[in-house]
């Protein structure tokens, strides 16, 4: 069970205390994704498409286009996030971890709202053609090719701290992964082939029992929001503090307010 008690005050922590029964967790104060958040996104959608009646076939070309502008301006833990592993410690003022972020130029919300994280662009762009090819009377096969391409003007330089990393001594001892000086930045930016095909078949004659069935591929979507990592992570002056534990209560982050 979680029970969530709202605060009004965007400058109190998120504090979050291990309840009694098991499972139960109490939450208090401003959500840590919520003191800082000021996302916003524009977009322009760009779709038309011709067909042409050749007899037989039916052709159909098209195109699909998305153009993104987005405003990265979400701080995680700015207002600092707390933790207690119980009630008694609560009351004791005695936290066992502490967390937040901090921002090195000014710290202050209304600078942090007026120079968001990440301002980027990203541009979906897919030409399609398909052709509905009348078999006979009953039966049309519809094969079909889609291109995609994804890009995002002015990607973020790779940081030189990125280019120059240490090499990990106890990489493939139990874990691999890509090393950040192989990292080169170059994400997206390619077209990818999406083919599919389908049919219909009137199997009596009368279009009361039709028969229909596709098979395709298409490219996933991407999560908007983590193609801002590159900026923020190479241009953006924040820190994440961490500190844990605390064995002098009278230091308390809460020591003021409790």
């Amino acid at each position: 069970m979680t029970i969530g008690i709202p605060y009004p005050m965007l400058l109190f922590p998120q504090v979050q205390i291990v309840g009694r029964t098991p499972g139960a967790t109490i939450f208090m104060g401003t959500d840590r994704e919520a003191s800082i958040f000021n996302m916003k996104q524009r977009t322009i959608e760009i779709t038309d498409n011709v067909s042409i009646n050749l007899g037989k076939h039916l052709l159909t070309a098209g195109t699909h286009n998305e153009l993104y502008a987005i405003t990265y301006g979400f701080v995680n833990s700015w207002n600092g996030r707390i933790d207690y592993p119980g009630i008694d410690a609560f009351l004791r003022n005695d936290p066992s971890r502490v967390r937040g972020s901090y921002n090195y130029v000014n710290n202050t919300r209304d600078y942090i709202l007026s120079h968001p994280s990440a301002v980027f662009h990203i541009n979906f762009y897919s030409a399609y053609i398909q052709d509905e090819i009348q078999v006979s009377d009953h039966f049309r096969v519809t094969p079909g090719l889609r291109a995609d391409y994804s890009g995002v003007p002015g990607k973020q330089i790779l940081s030189q701290k990125t280019r120059d990393a240490n090499p990990d001594v106890n990489y493939g001892t139990s874990y691999t992964y890509t090393p950040l000086n192989r990292i080169t930045g170059d994400y997206l930016s390619r077209v990818q082939l999406s083919p599919r095909i389908g049919f219909r078949a009137d199997l009596r004659d009368d279009r009361k029992l039709v028969l229909r069935a596709a098979s395709a591929c298409s490219p996933e979507g991407y999560p908007l929001p983590g193609l801002a990592m590159p900026s923020i992570t190479t241009a953006t002056p924040m820190a994440l503090m961490i500190n844990g534990p605390i064995t002098d209560p009278a230091h308390s982050p809460l020591a003021a307010i409790l």
